[in-house]
């Protein structure tokens, strides 16, 4: 059993070594843009650019919105019994 362990312990860490600038590009990749799609990760593996759309949209970064309650205290009464 523990063969079966540090076989699998050591081919896993040989993919990750072997890995290791795709994985630090799709890192950095997820941080500039917090989504991907599957086509985006491919091209940031291969190292190329997401700037270069292939269609006429432009890529654009949706900003990040906080809920805010759109309620405030109830002026002069008191909460109601649950």
């Amino acid at each position: 059993m523990r063969e079966l362990i540090e076989s699998g312990y050591q081919e896993a860490y040989r993919i990750l070594v072997e890995k290791e600038v795709e994985f630090e590009r799709l890192a950095k990749g997820l941080l500039e843009y917090e989504t991907l799609t599957g086509e985006e990760i491919g091209k940031i593996v291969r190292g190329d650019s997401l700037d270069s759309n292939d269609d006429d949209t432009p890529k654009t970064k949706i900003p990040s919105v906080t809920a805010v309650p759109k309620t405030g205290p109830n002026p002069g009464g008191d909460p109601a019994p649950a």
